[in-house]
């Protein structure tokens, strides 16, 4: 991988730190408005907020490490981790929508 894929790979993955922040933050407001949910629940939510765009912003990071350090190709994985911390975290709020009773 050249420097200028590994700068344009850092980009993408901060800049999909911003558009998980905004989803984590747009679903959170949403089901808690739906549902009722314990206090567990709200703060997996909670942390969810932080957690979901700073392992995209950690992943962005590691590649640069890894570049600078004279890895192999396999730290293009690290694209991978946001995307299924996203999926988990989706499937979850699914979970919560369909289990949990609804709010009146």
């Amino acid at each position: 991988m050249t420097l200028g894929w590994v700068i344009v790979g850092f980009l993408g993955q901060f800049m999909l730190a911003m558009v998980l922040g905004m989803f984590v933050f747009a679903t959170a407001s949403i089901i808690h408005k739906q549902v009722k949910l314990t206090k567990r629940q709200s703060k997996v939510i909670n942390i969810s907020l932080l957690t979901l765009p700073g392992l995209s912003a950690f992943a962005g990071f590691m590649l640069i490490w890894f570049y600078l350090h004279g890895a192999d190709a396999l730290y293009y994985y690290w694209h991978v981790l946001p995307v299924i911390s996203a999926v988990i975290y989706l499937l979850y709020l699914i979970y919560l929508r369909l289990s949990c009773p609804k709010q009146h």
